[in-house]
């Protein structure tokens, strides 16, 4: 993305799992650009007025037909990407979108909140959910806390974000070359001789 949005000058506006390849040699590839757009916009202000995109990755100011900025579109994405890769779930019950109990929790900041309500959720495999079924409002006791948690947690994702994805693709290196090993290993083991 630091290329793409530095060097080539371009946002992606499409980013989800099945836009990112890996080749061969597991490098990881960004496919499908049919949405891509040069950074600066098309007025040359770098900010963007087209709602394009797939709904569950889409940032809300794409979401709520608000003018944008492209690379913050592209980053959001990948969060929801980086949330969908480590739990095999999406943050939020249908979209980023004021509507949605989850996604309200992430604006209000709500961290524990939002993982028990998302984990009652996953649990109970219940794709559907009624707002009063959850405590909306944040208990402002530790209201302070949770915020600057948060605001630490953000600091250190983004600080560690490259680290985090080379561990990722390392992971599933090796899983590749473990499954392939496995593989071979299977095809050569000699037939059991019956005695």
């Amino acid at each position: 993305m630091d290329y793409l949005h530095n060097i080539a000058g371009v946002v992606h506006r499409d980013l989800k799992p099945e836009n990112l390849l890996l080749s061969h040699d597991y490098q990881l590839k960004i496919a499908d650009f049919g949405l891509s757009a040069r950074l600066e916009g098309e007025q040359g202000t770098g900010i963007h007025y087209s709602a394009v995109g797939t709904r569950q990755y889409q940032a809300p100011e794409v979401l709520e037909q608000r003018s944008y900025r492209g690379e913050r579109v592209d980053i959001f994405s990948m969060g929801v990407i980086l949330f969908t890769m480590v739990t095999g779930a999406m943050p939020y019950l249908t979209e980023a979108s004021v509507t949605d109990p989850l996604y309200k929790l992430i604006l209000r900041r709500c961290r524990h909140d939002y993982w028990d309500c998302w984990r009652t959720i996953r649990e109970s495999n219940n794709t559907k959910i009624e707002e009063e079924e959850f405590e909306m409002v944040p208990d402002t006791s530790f209201m302070e806390d949770i915020c600057e948690a948060v605001a630490n947690c953000a600091k250190t994702f983004f600080g560690n974000i490259w680290l985090f994805l080379q561990i990722v693709f390392n992971a599933l290196k090796f899983l590749v070359s473990f499954g392939q090993c496995q593989d071979l290993f299977n095809e050569t083991q000699p037939e059991e001789v019956e005695q």
